[in-house]
């Protein structure tokens, strides 16, 4: 599993951006971040779906295919699955909105000093 080595990396690519105090980094960096993301969420999609529709023939349990929601609630034959969010999802949407009001900050200071 590759995805707490992609957070570490996104935590230290983070504090090199405090520490640079660069824009175009920090801009550059938000994007990442987002596509980063939109990438795990399909990743996830891709994962579930794969997961559901490739059922093992000789497996003791028969159910049809199925895809299990990412987020929400879902039942399978008569067991009841749910998916939810935690704290890591929490604490990184709460960064990427800390990201996003730098960048915006910097960037109004910057087209203050411009038209200034």
């Amino acid at each position: 599993n590759y995805l707490p080595y992609i957070i570490a990396a996104f935590a230290v690519l983070i504090m090199i951006g405090s520490i640079l105090k660069s824009r175009m980094y920090l801009n550059i960096l938000t994007g990442v971040l987002l596509i980063g993301g939109i990438i795990g969420i399909y990743d996830i999609s891709r994962r579930l779906e794969e997961l559901g529709t490739q059922l093992d023939p000789h497996a003791p349990i028969k159910v049809k295919p199925f895809v299990p929601p990412i987020y929400g609630d879902n039942k399978i034959a008569n067991f009841i699955t749910h998916s939810y969010f935690s704290y890591g999802t929490l604490l990184l949407g709460v960064v990427f909105l800390i990201l996003g009001w730098v960048v915006y900050k910097e960037n109004r200071k910057n087209q203050e000093r411009i038209s200034g």
